[in-house]
């Protein structure tokens, strides 16, 4: 199929994302074959793979596949080379807040719930700690573990911003805060 819509959930962070435009195929596509070439029975390569559906049980397989058509796929390849970011490209090292958050909300009506913070990253260095609520990054609202993630996203290292949060007390805080360097998200 072409052109296909899905939400891709992550099974490790629990976080979703909706993509569209993708190829859909009952190609056996597995966990971890993401960023390999859907190829065409006569062996050209048609997409790039992005996801999958993973039946139900254990060893289950997959059930079908979705991957980005080549010619998109080598557009965003094209942008990288240029250096030219925008709001689905990255340029450059990721900013790392160093926060470990809780996928519970229970008791909290807005923000997200801080499990733990990495030592000696920023978060650990501004003093938030574990069942701290941050409500609010570089000025926007912070609702959930994906806003926080699409917040952060096109910030760089030593990029400074503004963080609010509400501590374990019920005290609402401020500050700035400069990233870090951290893994890809």
């Amino acid at each position: 199929g072409l052109n296909k819509s899905i939400t891709a959930m992550n099974s490790e962070s629990g976080t979703s994302e909706d993509l569209s435009g993708l190829i859909e195929t009952d190609a056996a596509i597995q966990p971890g074959d993401s960023g390999g070439a859907l190829v065409s029975r006569d062996g050209k390569v048609v997409g790039i793979v992005t996801a999958g559906s993973v039946g139900a049980g254990r060893g289950a397989s997959a059930t079908d596949g979705y991957a980005v058509p080549i010619n998109q796929a080598l557009e965003i390849a094209q942008q990288i080379r240029e250096g030219k970011a925008s709001a689905t490209v990255h340029i450059g090292e990721s900013a790392f807040l160093g926060i470990q958050v809780s996928s519970s909300t229970s008791g909290s009506t807005s923000g997200v719930r801080v499990s733990g913070t990495v030592a000696g990253s920023a978060a650990d260095k501004l003093g938030l700690a574990a069942g701290d609520r941050i409500t609010s990054l570089d000025g926007r609202k912070v609702t959930d573990n994906a806003s926080l993630r699409a917040i952060i996203a096109p910030h760089h290292p030593g990029d400074t911003v503004r963080i609010t949060w509400v501590d374990t007390s019920g005290k609402t805080r401020s500050s700035s805060v400069t990233f870090g360097t951290g893994p890809v998200a």
